[in-house]
């Protein structure tokens, strides 16, 4: 046999092969599990954020109030009660009078 034919061959093997690594790699890197999202609360005095389960601020103690919540009239959509307007559908949550 030939060198130059056994060398091509054994260099395409090994470029195929260092392909086939760097794309398994690069495949672990940017598709990696997604992290689930945690709920937070952010203290109004400090600005900390702590777990929805905390009753008071682990950064200075202050009591943690969750956001209410209160449905659309019009669409049914839950959303926090501070709201002027539903997310979903636009209509007034506030009636003024």
């Amino acid at each position: 046999m030939n060198r130059s034919i056994v060398s091509e061959a054994f260099s395409a093997g090994l470029g195929f092969a260092l392909g086939l690594t760097m794309a398994q790699c690069m495949f672990k890197t940017f598709w990696s599990p997604l992290k689930p999202v945690r709920q937070l609360i952010v203290c109004l005095k400090c600005g900390g954020r702590n777990s929805i389960e905390n009753k008071f601020c682990w950064h200075c103690g202050e009591a943690l109030h969750p956001p209410q919540f209160t449905s659309c009239l019009k669409c049914g959509f839950s959303m926090p009660s501070n709201m002027k307007f539903c997310w979903k559908c636009g209509s007034p949550l506030v009636v003024e009078g």
